[in-house]
């Protein structure tokens, strides 16, 4: 009964002292009751801390309705409040985290992206590519040519370049190379 008589004690002296400091109630002469109602507590709790202080014990049931009229004041005032905000920050955390799992889905697939460089192969396939449909086209038209097989018929050493003249364009054909002269 001494807890129960201690706890309604402190928790009326805490909460209504608390009033005083925030500047709410600067006379200091006002009533634990007047307090207690202007910050919403039960006048039943109230009660009983008058009681506990001033005279004499009240019944173990007493104190039992007592703390449960407390417990219920400071979750309805403040942990159901706080409970909230909880929630609140808990559901904003989880958007932010959304949020970022998207962002970096984002960055890594551009990511991905950025490393599909062209390589050395593709612009040698690249140019694979061209070169055939160059030939193609070179087949298609006049062409002069001195080739590695005429020049071997006439003594001369196969490994020289191919030189040839395509619409008024001297090209030269060595070792799988083709460039074009201007």
């Amino acid at each position: 009964m001494l807890c129960y008589a201690s706890c309604l004690s402190r928790a009326v002296h805490t909460l209504t002292g608390s009033a005083i400091t925030t500047g709410s109630y600067v006379d200091e002469e006002t009533t634990y009751r007047s307090r207690a109602s202007a910050i919403g507590l039960p006048e039943e709790v109230v009660e009983l801390r008058r009681r506990v202080a001033h005279g004499g014990m009240p019944l173990l049931s007493e104190f039992r309705i007592g703390a449960a009229l407390l417990l219920s004041y400071l979750h309805r005032q403040f942990w159901s409040s706080q409970l909230q905000q909880i929630r609140q920050l808990i559901k904003e955390e989880d958007q932010a985290i959304t949020t970022m799992r998207r962002r970096s889905s984002i960055a890594v697939a551009a990511e991905e992206e950025a490393e599909k460089e062209v390589t050395l192969d593709d612009m040698q396939a690249l140019l694979d590519d061209s070169s055939s449909e160059e030939e193609s086209v070179e087949e298609s038209e006049d062409v002069s040519a001195t080739t590695p097989a005429n020049d071997a018929v006439n003594g001369d050493d196969s490994s020289k370049p191919l030189h040839a003249s395509v619409g008024g364009k001297k090209t030269v054909e060595w070792c799988g190379f083709t460039a074009v002269v201007m």
